[in-house]
């Protein structure tokens, strides 16, 4: 998340040698309160702020306003100094970044399996690099699920904020002292460049636009975390700062009317906008726009939403936003990841008790002096620092990349535990996501006999993807090969609306299936008790996944049900013909087993196994449906639990090895254990 980068002409203690520029006004570290209380009520999955992400998008427009204003004033007035202006965003962004670098790297040493703590050194190094935004560009989506154990994900915007301010004050010195061009025409022009590039980034990929294809593949990671397509926020406040917009000055109920109407759209997004959307895009306007009038509204006088702003409780979170948001997300990630499960209200407010307590004293101790006192913390001091922290998570990164996570941390029996998390499908990486048109022109993985003809096809999610290595044993045994069609995310029910690039990825499934007159078989394997039920279960906890199709006159968990029900008889007359087997009733484990067993291994602390009951209970509304669509439509049911379940638990350990990468996914060694089952799915049905 932004920094939100306060000038020391803003705070009310002014450093030596900087001139105050801006006059404190109290509702702008009101706006950062909503703005940091929004992503950490989002992040702790509080009910119903399901927009609460867009608090990163109401601090970008605050800290366009705040550093344009002295931008436009040192310009202007001939006093403009690169290195000054980057010294100061260095004492407000990096000491505070640093220290919260160097304490989660400690405490992941003390506690993360090799895995987990090799992306941990990396994403650092990238956060000290301020390129986390490419980074997680790279190798993951804000959204996607397995976001929530990586405890420096929060550093994308960090990322966002230094590039920006890298490029910006330059086009701006340039385009007012070289160019002579008007402050309106200069921040219009980029802002306008910025949100177009940014709503058709929203809806195609740039790599999919450069290569001349349409398809909508990646498309919320480019325009979520590519500058270009973010610049635009912060350009909104770049507006309000250099008088764009008229104040309204004599009109108080205009000027109100302003205000409330921007808390509203604060509101509407925070409440309305989900995860599962189509985001930053056009929709992003809206808590940007809320951000901005509320600031407009406020710079032109008094209004009952400015006052509201600047009750104390709002002006101190405020005050400690940035250390508030540097510190919240390592405590949830790191929750996730050693602890999972579902926690009672007294966990939560303890935790926020925490995150709040170790805020203020970043701010009180590490924020405050460095912005504060110049002469200890001098200019050759301060980069000097930088510049050898920098260094060392470098470092870091690179001795933590040659010697395999540091695994030298654990004993041997909880590294093979531990090895559960990279003991994934093999064949993923290469197999796995293929776009619509290679899955049309048949560019796609096949598994089973090399020899053997195309018999069989696996459609399917992530789930699907897991189970991938025991379908590849079992055609192998039985001389089969079939086809590996599988995509994150995306359910293997046809006709629902669930994610933007599943629609064609299914189609173009279907299509591919009904063009090889040698398939007999199809094979059906999602997480389908998030489809049926709205919900993820286990280290992990999210609700309000819907899921709704072109009869769908609501989105509610019952709609959820009728939707699966619809889609399951969609797949019938599709796969008509076809001899089709749903494999369902994986269990999900509570704990992300690979990491919480290895730590009881190694300190000799119990079982991670989950009750059978738990299990049984999650899949009871799955295994009814299925059953009626299996009488109804002849599928093939095959129960993954018995292979994985006792009468009294389902095993997440055995032989001393994870079956499990992470809480829900099987591990390779997890999943060749179903190899029997779909050896028995072979059976019935011959090729030809």
């Amino acid at each position: 998340m932004l920094a939100v980068i306060i000038p020391a002409s803003y705070s009310s203690k002014v450093p030596a040698g900087h001139k105050a520029v801006i006059k404190y006004s109290p509702d702008i570290d009101g706006l950062r309160a909503i703005g940091v209380l929004s992503v950490v009520m989002f992040h702790l999955r509080a009910p119903y702020i399901t927009g609460g992400f867009v608090g990163v998008d109401i601090f970008f427009v605050i800290s366009g306003y705040l550093i344009t204003k002295i931008l436009a004033d040192e310009i202007d007035g001939g006093r403009y100094s690169l290195v000054g202006f980057y010294e100061r965003r260095i004492r407000r962004i990096i000491p505070a970044l640093f220290v919260m670098l160097a304490v989660v790297s400690g405490f992941a040493y003390l506690t993360l399996i090799p895995y987990h703590y090799l992306n941990l050194a990396e994403s650092a190094t990238a956060a000290a690099l301020s390129i986390s935004n490419i980074y997680f560009y790279y190798h993951s989506g804000y959204f996607d699920f397995g976001t929530e154990y990586i405890p420096l994900l929060h550093t994308w915007s960090l990322g966002i904020e230094e590039q920006f301010y890298i490029v910006f004050p330059l086009l701006f010195f340039y385009g007012r002292r070289s160019l002579r061009l008007s402050w309106k025409t200069i921040i219009f022009t980029l802002f306008l460049v910025s949100l177009a590039f940014c709503i058709v980034q929203t809806e195609f990929s740039l790599k999919a636009l450069l290569s001349g294809s349409i398809e909508p593949e990646n498309t919320r990671n480019g325009a979520f975390f590519l500058p270009v397509s973010r610049s635009w926020e912060f350009l909104m406040g770049s507006a309000l700062a250099i008088g764009a917009f008229p104040y309204v000055v004599n009109n108080h109920l205009l000027r109100n009317g302003l205000a409330w109407l921007g808390l509203g759209l604060i509101l509407i997004s925070l409440f309305q906008f989900e995860p599962g959307m189509k985001f930053p895009g056009y929709v992003a306007l809206l808590p940007c726009l809320g951000c901005a009038l509320i600031i407009n509204a406020n710079s032109g006088g008094s209004t009952a939403v400015g006052r509201l702003l600047s009750v104390y409780p709002m002006v101190r979170i405020g005050l400690i936003s940035y250390s508030l948001y540097l510190w919240h997300w390592p405590f949830i990630a790191f929750m996730h990841l050693i602890w999972g499960g579902e926690h009672s209200p007294l966990v939560y407010l303890f935790l926020v008790a925490l995150m709040l307590l170790i805020s203020w004293l970043s701010w009180r101790f590490v924020e405050r002096p460095f912005r504060t006192n110049p002469r200890i913390f001098t200019r050759r001091r301060l980069f000097a620092a930088t510049g050898l922290g920098a260094v060392a998570f470098i470092g870091l990164g690179i001795f933590t990349d040659s010697h395999d996570g540091l695994a030298f941390r654990f004993t041997p029996a909880a590294l093979v535990i531990a090895d559960g998390a990279k003991d994934g499908n093999p064949l993923g990486p290469a197999c796995a996501d293929k776009s619509d048109a290679d899955i049309i022109a048949s560019r796609v993985c096949a598994i089973g006999r090399s020899d053997a003809p195309i018999t069989f096809a696996l459609i399917g999610d992530s789930f699907a993807d897991a189970l991938t290595p025991a379908i590849d044993v079992a055609a192998s045994a039985a001389g089969r090969r079939g086809y590996v069609l599988t995509r994150g995310g995306c359910f293997a029910l046809i006709g629902i609306n669930s994610n933007g690039d599943c629609e064609g990825f299914l189609d173009a499934a279907t299509g591919l299936v009904r063009t090889t007159p040698s398939i007999q078989a199809i094979f059906l394997i999602s997480r389908w008790t998030t489809a049926a039920e709205g919900s993820r279960f286990g280290a992990i906890k999210l609700n309000r996944l819907f899921i709704t199709d072109a009869q769908s006159k609501e989105r509610s968990y019952a709609e959820n049900k009728a939707v699966f029900a619809r889609a399951l008889k969609r797949d019938a007359q599709a796969f008509a013909g076809y001899k089709v087997f749903i494999v369902a009733y994986i269990p999900e484990q509570l704990t992300n087993v690979p990491q919480a067993a290895a730590l009881r291994a190694e300190y000799g602390r119990g079982e991670v196994n989950t009750p059978r009951d738990i299990v049984e209970t999650r899949q009871e509304a799955v295994k009814q449906l299925l059953t009626d669509a299996a009488s109804r439509y002849r599928f093939t049911v095959l129960d993954a639990m018995e292979a994985l379940c006792d009468a009294d638990v389902c095993r997440a350990i055995e032989d001393g090895k994870s079956l499990y990468s992470d809480d829900n996914h099987l591990s390779r060694f997890g999943a060749v254990k179903e190899s029997k089952l779909i050896v028995e799915a072979f059976k019935e049905f011959k090729p030809d």
